[in-house]
This record gives structure tokens, sequence and C-alpha cells, in this order.
């Protein structure tokens, strides 16, 4: 009994552990198969991402397969050698960059590109050639692409700006043509270059409103810029403001420049916008503000000696402005006497406007103690510091000058003499309101003295109108104040919107990688069906022809067609064989692409019948196109063939006596051809 009790419990205890050994091994299944599940999302993720990688890159190579560099590494070794000589001053292998352009120069014109150009127009500019220079810089221009090197657009501008006979409307107009080319990138790398050709139109009125527009667009990509890129833009968008009257957008940029400087640790642009807020503040007549301000420029610790010498004398400068106009001349002097201690260090041209500017304040407060003899001093020194000094965009020397000179003028009673000085310094004050409310106010002052009262009123109504500029300009600037305002709430709420996508997104990611891999497949089946080369003659097919054709057409857009056939190509065919009629199919379409070049698109209409459509050139240009066509198979060697000859119809939508179908036209241009004995061009239905 004992036995058979201890058997069954021996057999409880069996089940029992089988129970457990089943269990466990249960658990860890449920793990594996967890494991399992997780591995395959992981690599059903991981599929989705090397088939859209593959797609993305099978489309890219679709699309862009075939296409050559833009330039040889030789050609770029040559611009970096101008880049490194127009920024650097290093000296550039002249007989190289010579050896490049002879070697440009052996290929067919209709192929060069705006680096080409360029190098061709550097060349002739070192050789002091001005006229083939100019032709060859606009050359680059009008050939320029958003995928030109980048250094090659500015300094084609810049250059074409520094020759003699380059006015400012032709230079704006450049400008207007290169710009709107330079992407993000053009501007991080070629900032330095950028901003050398601004300067050259930044102290005109016109000049600075087009780059203040182009610095302004930029900016709207400051998320892609770099900082330094950002800090130079600000800082001369702040300048330019400044000199244009609108010191309120001046004084923005300038603590705008100085915050981000502060933050990135940027001493020489923390130091210069503070010099930049103290002229500003000079211009207010808010002395002490300008003073605190130079002070602040002065008082950064700024490693690079140049620099560091360059922002102390354009602090002290403009501290010494503030300190005789309060009246404080024994601090100017002292400040005016360490300034000219830096002069040795400063580039020449320079200290010469720091000259005029201390001869200027000088005598300005001569005059106003009455010492006539001592201004009269300081403004003949003025006057012949003036003629050696750069104009500056933060201090108009020649304005102050004719400013002091008219003060000087009235106070010894000239007043005739004072008037014309005041006059010419209007004209000198170009679009800056502040600097033509003073003028205008002494010359109101000084006609009103001598009883000419008719100009006082004149002078008056010009003040009126300055004031009531300044208004619209206020309310214009606080609507743009409301407009940012309110923009800036939006991009709160779509900051926020962007925050609750996000936690979304990792649920849903298999789902548009699917939906994604679909469009892309389908995006592939689309780019089959409208393939839109001829395999055969590596020209556009008739189907592309018809796209392009319909479009030209609807936007009437100017059009002139060439359309050309072999003559007797079927007596080719049977007496060579179709295999020399494919070769010759294939070596006509490669000899119209030669010549037709980047200015129109050659097709194959179907058999041996071939169209060109042109879009940038007149009617004769196109048949000069023609005859080259039909020049060159006459002569081309055939091997095994003898003379092969075309028959050509040139026809433009430009002609108003016709209104027929310009296709059609063409084509009996081509039947005319035909008719008239073969091998030979004719236009418009005429011979």
């Amino acid at each position: 009994m004992r036995k058979k009790e201890n058997e069954n419990a021996e057999q409880v205890n069996v089940q029992q552990t089988k129970m457990k050994q089943t269990k466990q091994k249960l658990l860890k299944l449920q793990k594996k198969k967890q494991r399992r599940l997780s591995h395959h999302k992981m690599l059903v993720l991981l599929i989705g991402v090397v088939l859209v990688s593959t797609v993305l890159g099978m489309i890219f190579y679709l699309q862009y397969r075939g296409e050559k560099p833009l330039i040889s590494k030789e050609e770029n070794k040559a611009i970096r050698m101008i880049e490194d000589l127009s920024l650097h001053n290093i000296s550039a292998d002249m007989d190289y960059i010579k050896q490049i352009t002879g070697t440009i120069r052996q290929k067919d014109e209709d192929t060069w590109n705006a680096e080409e150009y360029f190098l061709l127009a550097v060349e002739s500019y070192m050789d002091y050639k001005d006229a083939e220079a100019k032709d060859l810089f606009l050359a680059a221009i009008s050939h320029i692409e958003e995928k030109t090197d980048g250094f090659v657009k500015v300094a084609t501008g810049f250059y074409l700006s520094n020759l003699e006979d380059c006015q400012l409307d032709e230079i704006l107009e450049q400008m207007n043509q290169i710009f709107p080319t330079l992407r993000v990138n053009d501007w991080n790398e070629n900032i330095d270059v950028i901003l050398s050709y601004t300067y050259v139109v930044m102290n005109e009125a016109a000049g600075r409103e087009v780059c203040i527009s182009y610095f302004e667009d930029i900016l709207k990509e400051e998320k892609k810029l770099s900082v330094s890129t950002i800090l130079n833009v600000k800082n001369n968008l702040g300048v330019m403001y400044s000199a244009s009257g609108n010191y309120a957008k001046g004084l923005e940029q300038s603590l705008s420049v100085i915050a981000l400087a502060q933050e990135k640790n940027n001493a020489y642009f923390e130091a210069k916008a503070s010099a930049d807020l103290s002229a500003i503040y000079n211009a207010l007549e808010n002395y002490e503000k300008a003073e605190e301000a130079s002070y602040s420029a002065m008082e950064v610790k700024i490693d690079d000696p140049m620099e560091a010498v360059f922002i102390k004398s354009y602090a002290i400068g403009n501290l010494c402005q503030a300190v005789f106009a309060v009246g404080d001349y024994e601090k100017g002097i002292a400040l005016r006497e360490e300034l000219e201690s830096l002069y040795p260090d400063l580039p020449e041209e320079e200290s010469y406007g720091y000259r005029v500017s201390m001869e200027v304040f000088e005598a300005e407060y001569y005059v106003k103690n009455g010492e006539f003899d001592r201004a009269k001093e300081c403004i003949i020194n003025a006057e012949e510091y003036l003629d050696q000094a750069t104009s500056s965009s933060t201090l108009n020397t020649r304005l102050l000058y004719l400013l002091a000179y008219g003060d000087y003028l009235a106070a010894t009673g000239q007043s005739q003499e004072a008037l014309g000085k005041f006059k010419e310094a209007l004209e000198n004050a170009d679009s800056d309101a502040y600097y033509k409310k003073i003028i205008l106010s002494k010359m109101v002052d000084l006609t009103t003295a001598e009883h000419a009262s008719d100009e006082a009123i004149k002078y008056y109504e010009a003040i009126n109108q300055i004031y009531d500029d300044e208004s619209s300009r206020l309310n214009n600037d606080y609507a743009d104040y409301c407009i940012q305002k309110y923009n800036n709430e939006r991009e709160n709420i779509r900051i926020n919107e962007e925050k609750i996508r996000r936690r979304i997104y990792w649920s849903s990611i298999i789902s548009v990688l699917m939906i994604l891999l679909i469009g892309i497949l389908m995006k592939l089946k689309n780019l089959q069906r409208t393939n839109k080369m001829d395999s055969l003659t590596q020209c556009y097919n008739r189907n592309y022809f018809e796209q392009i054709y319909a479009k030209h057409k609807k936007e009437q857009n100017t059009m002139n067609l060439i359309m050309f056939d072999i003559d007797n190509f079927k007596k080719i065919n049977d007496t060579y064989g179709h295999m020399k009629g494919d070769e010759v199919l294939r070596q006509l379409g490669a000899i119209a692409r030669k010549i037709v070049g980047k200015q129109g698109q050659v097709f194959r209409y179907g058999g041996e019948e071939f169209v060109v459509i042109l879009t940038k050139t007149s009617l004769h240009g196109a048949e000069v196109f023609a005859e080259r066509i039909r020049d060159n198979v006459e002569h081309f060697k055939w091997k095994d063939i003898g003379k092969v000859t075309i028959s050509v119809g040139v026809a433009s939508n430009s002609n108003e006596e016709r209104e027929e179908e310009l296709l059609l036209l063409a084509d009996e241009c081509l039947y005319c051809s035909k008719e008239k004995g073969k091998n030979q061009v004719t236009i418009n239905g005429y011979a």
C-alpha cells in the first residue's frame, strides 16, 4: 500500500516537473517569437530604407546620366589661382592660366561655359585689353547657371565693375543678373568676394537699394547660413540702412550683430558693431550714447593686430566727433593725438579720411567759439587731405567738410558762398534724410537772414516733405513690424504642430515608406513612358518634340524651325545596306547636335527626317545654323559611301505674312529645296 502511494507521489512529481519544463519552454518560445517580430519589424524598416535609397539613386542616374562636369580639373585649378590672387594677393601662375585659355580656344566657341569665358576674360584683363575683357565678362554673365562656380559668378561682376568705362546703371544691371543665381553655399563660400562687389556701389543710393534687397533676401535663409556669413551680411546691412538714413533699422542690425558675436565669441564683429552704433548715435546727436558705444568697442580684446588698429581708429574717430560736438576741446585734442599715433599702421588712403574728419570737427568747434582764423586753417588742411582720402560708408567725410566750410562762410558774413557750399552738401547727402534736414535748416536760416523769403519758403517746404516721407516710412515700418509679429506667431504655431507630428511619426513610418515606394515606382513607370531620347541618333525623339513644340506654341514664344532630311536616303539603304544607313543617321545627328549646341534642340522627327527648334536667335540666325549643318554634312568624309547631302527648310513664327502652322511652313520649305535640286536651304518658302 505504502509502495503504491510512493509510486503515485513520484508520478505527481514527474508530472509537475514536466509541467514546469513545458511552461518554461512556452515562455522561451513566446519571448523568441516577440524577438522575431521585433527583428521582422526592423528588417522591414531596413528593407524599406534600402529600397527608397536604391530607387532614388536610380531616378538620379536616369535624370543625370551622361551629364559631364562643367569644368575640367585644370580649369578649376586656374580659377582657384585667380581666387587666391583676388582674395589673398597670392601671385597667380599666368603661364599656366594662358596654357588653359589656349586649350579653351581650341574648343568650339558654342560649347564654352561661364567658367571658360571667365578665364579668357581674366587673361585679357591682366593684359590690359579692357574692351576685349568686357565683352568676355559679359558673355560669362550670359552663360551663368545656378550650378556655375560661385566664385566665378561674383568675381565676373566684380572685375567688370572695376573697368574704367563701366557705369553705375551697368553695374546694377549686372548685379541683377548675377545675384538671383547665387545659392546659399555660394554666399557661405564667397562672402568676402560678395562684399567686395557690393562695396563698389554702396556709396550710391541706387546701389544701396539693390544691395539691401539681396541682403534681406538671403537672411530669409539664415538657418542655412554660416555664422561668419550672417555676421558679415547683418553688419553690412546695418551700415547700408544707416547710410540711407534709416537709423532705426541700422541700430536693430548692429544690436543683432553684437548679440550673435558675443554668443559665438567673435570679438571683431562685437567691436565693429559697437563702433557702428557709435556712428549712428553721432548722426542722431545722442553724443552720450555715442561715447558709451565707442568705449565699448575699444574695450573688446581683438587678437589680430590689423583688425585691432582698424576698430580702435574707427571708435576714436567717432568719439572725437562726439566730444568736439559737446565742446570738450581738451579731450578732443587728446583723442586726436591718440588717433594720429595709429596712422602709420593704417592704409594711407584711410588715414587721410580720419585726418579730414579731425580737421572738420576742430573747425566746427572754432566756428562756435568765434575763432575764425583757426577754423579757416583747419578747413584748408581738410581740403588738402580730402583728395587723398577714400570714401567711407560710415562717415561721409566730404559732406562733413562741406558743412563745416558752409558754417564758417555763414559765420563770417559770406552768405552767398555759404549757400553754395550748403547746396553742394545737399547733393552729397544723397538719401540721408537726417543730414538733408540739417542742411536745409541752415539754408532756411541763411536765406531768411538775407530776406530771400521765396527761397526760404522753398527750403522750408523741402524740409516738410522730408518729414512727410519719414512719417510714411515710419507707418510702413510699423506695418512691417505687425506683419513680422504675425509671422512669428504663425511660426510658433507651426513649431508646436511640428512637435505633435513628430510624436506620431514613428508609428506611421512603415505606411509612409510604402506610399513613397509606390509613388516612386509610378514615377519610374512614367519616366519609362516618356523617355525622350532616340536611341540610334541620341537626338530627342518625336514624342518629346511634340511636347516642346506645344509648350512654345502655348506660351506664344518666338520660334525658328529647321527641318531637314537626307537626299536619296533610300538609295543609300538599297546600295550599302541598312547598317550603313543607320551609321549615316547616327553621324548626321551628331553633326547637328554639335553645331546647334546650347542654342537649341535637335529632334529625330521620323525616318531620315530631323527638326531643330531655335528660340534664342532670329530668322537670319536660324538660316546661318541651317547652312552650317548642310555644309558640314556635304563635306563630311563618309566611309565607303561617298557624298551625302541634305535638303533644308527654315521657318519662323515671327513672320506675320504667313499664318499657317509653323511645322507646315518648314515642311513646305523643305519640299521647295527638294524641288529646286536638293542640297540647299529654303527660308519660309522663298529662295
